[in-house]
């Protein structure tokens, strides 16, 4: 399988509470802006060229890719995630810059690009980190237009963020996007699940840990594409994460290029957990 190349944005700098007044004050984010990711140029360097041209004879045959495609502008996509204080921009900053924070301060709005390739396919993303606090419920879906793939995030050892995700969060973004528009359903903190501290604390409150199943069985009810777990402070998860959600934003466009089929039935409407 080709491999992952990821562009880090070198000024990550989240737009933490301590900064709302001014944020709102200046009224940092207009429509405008939420309809399109941060432009970058595309040019191409004799050295990138001759890395292209070295890192392809490294690769096995079946694993070589066109190098008229690795030369050629990259898609661009928009990502949004959204749930509550869940380690959302922990995903983003280990993925971006392998660097995890203990303590992250809260964020309520932070946006920036990553390039990545999957399956020979270059890919700009434009990815938006959103507050997941109810002050901001007003504010937040300013980023949602022009989205081709929402992450939909929750806490494993959190059981409220797991019903928030399907009473709050997937209604919320249904309700101002397209209903095709992929979503990828991800439990966060799995390097928690069997912290026997964690599990005590869970215990007062006659609660446990999200299962693997019960992921996947949501994922299933809100109609998510997938449902995947990771952990940010182990890194361990966070790639899979981007891949698949790259992997279903370039599906979902090929349909949409596809010949209309007819429609087949309609699945059963999913049951209250």
């Amino acid at each position: 399988m080709p491999k992952t190349m990821i562009c880090v944005r070198n000024d990550y700098n989240p737009i933490n509470a301590d900064q709302e007044a001014s944020y709102k004050k200046n009224d940092s984010i207009t429509e405008n802006q939420a309809h399109k990711p941060n432009d970058m140029k595309h040019e191409v360097t004799s050295e990138q060229l001759d890395s292209i041209v070295e890192d392809q004879a490294q690769q096995p045959d079946g694993n070589k890719i066109d190098i008229g495609s690795q030369l050629a502008p990259p898609i661009e996509a928009k990502f949004v995630i959204v749930g509550d204080s869940v380690g959302k921009t922990n995903l983003i900053r280990v993925f971006c810059q392998r660097e995890f924070v203990e303590g992250m301060p809260v964020t309520v709005f932070d946006e920036g690009t990553m390039n990545i390739t999957v399956d020979g396919q270059r890919v700009q993303v434009g990815w938006w980190d959103t507050a997941g606090q109810e002050d901001y419920d007003k504010l937040r879906p300013l980023s949602y237009p022009n989205t081709d793939v929402y992450i939909v995030c929750f806490s494993i050892v959190y059981p409220d963020s797991f019903e928030n995700a399907q009473e709050k969060w997937v209604p919320e973004i249904k309700k101002h996007c397209h209903p095709k528009i992929p979503i990828i359903l991800v439990g966060t903190k799995k390097d928690e699940r069997n912290d026997p501290n964690i599990l005590a604390e869970l215990a007062r409150f006659r609660q446990q840990p999200i299962k693997y199943e019960e992921g996947q069985a949501m994922a299933k009810c809100v109609g998510a594409i997938t449902y995947l777990e990771c952990s940010a402070k182990n890194n361990d998860g966070v790639t899979e994460v981007f891949e698949a959600a790259t992997r279903a934003m370039l599906s979902a466009r090929n349909r949409t290029k596809a010949p209309k089929k007819k429609k087949g039935k309609t699945p059963d409407a999913c049951k209250p957990m």
